[in-house]
């Protein structure tokens, strides 16, 4: 296993360009979450006539990541598509472009579309692969995913990416990051007291992220109006649990996110000196 040494707070192209290595599948094991891999990935340099694919773990990673790439877009950078399902992407977009995010559902799905494009495929890059082989054990179709992308793209440098990788995992890189932020974690049982602690921090004007499959718990941040504004990352079945207890209205500013399983691999938070709330129901643990 080879050590890399990253002595910035985010990971640049230079450092994990190395990886990335014509025909090989290499593992890495980038030891902190947050630290831009993925980032860096998107922002080697292109080449014309070549491209990359970063496949992420949920439609959440990819519709974030195309929020901020539209947002941030000037003239002259790197052309980039994002497919998931329900994603119209045209075939100019997809034809230009030198970056496109898949889902791995979409990816196996677009095979066809990406051996027409005339362009060789360069990198591809599996971002939180446990994620991937956890979800294989009930989703026939992606079981063996790595093999089926190195099928398709036998000559492609292919990087699974993990910052908790599964046992077992063959892992060829590892990445030691020198600037590793200290954190403090509270554990206990009364999630009322939690929530109320939330809404205390919400009032002072602080940064709450709260993570939960439990729409009670998300009810409980409703105001009198019975309505919950926040920046939503909710799967259809707890939204519609919800549709019951609250009104949701979107606000993208908000100092208040709430996710639930949808968004608990791969989301990107942008800022600093947030409040992470995790409500999980364990039974018989």
């Amino acid at each position: 296993m080879i050590t890399i040494e990253n002595k910035n707070k985010y990971l640049t192209p230079e450092i994990i360009l190395p990886i990335f290595q014509k025909g090989i599948h290499n593992t890495v094991d980038k030891t902190l979450a947050g630290n831009g891999f993925t980032t860096a990935f998107t922002n080697i340099k292109s080449e014309r006539g070549f491209l990359d694919i970063l496949i992420a773990p949920n439609v959440a990673v990819v519709k974030g990541k195309e929020e901020k790439y539209k947002s941030e877009y000037k003239d002259g950078d790197k052309l980039m598509a994002f497919v998931y399902g329900g994603s119209e992407v045209s075939d100019v977009e997809f034809d230009t472009a030198d970056v496109i995010l898949f889902v791995a559902d979409s990816f196996l799905l677009s095979i066809d579309r990406l051996n027409s494009l005339g362009k060789e495929v360069r990198n591809i890059c599996i971002d939180e692969i446990h994620s991937t082989h956890q979800q294989s054990l009930y989703r026939k179709n992606i079981r063996g995913f790595e093999d089926k992308v190195k099928g398709f793209f036998p000559d492609v440098a292919l990087v699974s990416v993990s910052a908790t990788p599964i046992k077992y995992l063959d892992v060829d890189y590892t990445i030691n990051n020198a600037i590793t932020p200290s954190q403090s974690v509270s554990v206990t049982n009364n999630a009322s007291e939690s929530i109320e602690r939330a809404k205390a921090l919400l009032k002072n004007g602080e940064r709450v992220l709260v993570f939960t499959n439990n729409a009670n718990v998300i009810s409980r941040f409703k105001n009198r109006n019975k309505t919950i504004n926040a920046k939503f990352v909710l799967g259809n079945t707890i939204s519609l649990k919800l549709t019951a207890k609250a009104k949701l209205i979107r606000d993208d500013d908000s100092k208040l996110i709430i996710a639930s399983s949808r968004g608990f691999e791969g989301f990107d938070v942008d800022g600093e000196k947030w409040n992470v709330f995790y409500f999980e129901n364990r039974i018989n643990e």
